[in-house]
């Protein structure tokens, strides 16, 4: 890792110059390179692409968050993948907090539909906005190996899930901070299509009412989700639920955990800065009924105080908890 060490394009260029050579000579396989939060600039991404170009590169996770690489250079990286595509071993890409805007995406789009070894791919904070999403979800219905797309604050809004296909292989898809309202969630999960096949394991719906356009506000809204949840996309597969600054109330809350029991697969359940109180007796009844499989489970912030007697029953009927976050609740005794 060389992560936040302010190397500059210059010196990246110096270091693949050296991993180049080694390389050649099979001296090292370097398999993990984290050059996050340094300035790499398009002038050094220039120089990582032409490394992944080579036959024998060896780097499986590159890591190139908050690198100031604009979108030549994103295309640069994306399309050694195409012309490596037969030797590249990489499975992980980072490109967090970069600048891929509409014109990197056209190749990120064009790649993913050949590429085989890409598993986690991030993208969250790149300017995509609609246009850029789209192609970035058209793509997808040629892929079958990437798991993980991260797709965090690029303000796509509602109509960049209908370009999602019908078939998606995705286990963990996230898209906090997209201006996506509860409208646009029927279309993540293809509901007025039967032959959809979706395998989403993690959905992470957090800060709704942050820098998403629409808030949670009526019950209207939140028996969509609840419905959506229901469904069989998710009943069998969904293993990780974020909804972290929901504006979550007691009504909500009670629908929620009415519809938990049905959740086979939940283990991870995380409700941060919510604002339920009294209502936390219906998720404890949850919590100890033999439907509960949950292993993680987070209520912070969400002033539950005066219900820790039935949080502390739970917890001790429960069998198969193994962390539980309750910061920031003015627990005083």
């Amino acid at each position: 890792s060389l992560s936040g060490n302010k190397i500059r394009s210059k010196g990246i260029i110096y270091f693949f110059d050296i991993l180049s050579s080694m390389t050649c000579k099979n001296i090292i396989p370097l398999k993990n390179l984290d050059l996050s939060y340094n300035e790499c600039l398009d002038e050094g991404a220039y120089q990582i692409a032409s490394y992944l170009k080579m036959k024998h590169s060896s780097l499986k996770r590159l890591n190139l968050s908050n690198c100031n690489i604009y979108f030549r250079g994103i295309k640069a990286i994306f399309n050694s993948l195409i012309i490596n595509k037969n030797d590249t071993l990489l499975e992980e890409l980072y490109l967090k907090k970069n600048f891929c805007l509409l014109e990197g995406a056209s190749l990120v789009a064009e790649t993913l539909k050949y590429n085989v070894t890409l598993k986690i791919l991030d993208l969250s904070h790149n300017y995509l906005f609609l246009k850029g999403c789209e192609l970035i979800f058209n793509s997808l219905s040629y892929n079958k190996s990437l798991k993980v797309l991260i797709l965090d604050d690029n303000e796509m809004g509602d109509l960049a899930l209908k370009s999602l296909p019908n078939e998606l292989y995705i286990k963990h898809l996230s898209l906090k901070n997209n201006n996506i309202s509860t409208d646009g969630l029927k279309n993540l999960i293809a509901s007025n299509n039967k032959y959809a096949q979706f395998h989403i394991n993690t959905l992470n719906l957090s800060s709704m009412t942050n820098k998403n356009e629409y808030t949670i506000t009526d019950d209207k809204q939140w028996n969509t989700i609840m419905r959506t949840l229901s469904t069989p996309i998710y009943i069998n597969s969904l293993h990780s639920l974020i909804l972290n600054d929901c504006h979550i109330d007691d009504t909500k809350l009670i629908k929620l955990s009415n519809t938990l029991p049905s959740l086979h697969s939940l283990y991870y359940l995380s409700l941060d800065n919510n604002i339920f109180t009294t209502s936390i007796q219906s998720l404890c009844l949850y919590l100890y009924s033999p439907k509960c499989q949950l292993n993680y489970l987070s209520l912070a912030k969400n002033d539950i105080s005066f219900n820790m007697f039935y949080v502390s029953k739970a917890i001790a009927l429960n069998n198969t908890l193994i962390a539980l976050d309750l910061s920031g609740n003015n627990i005083d005794k």
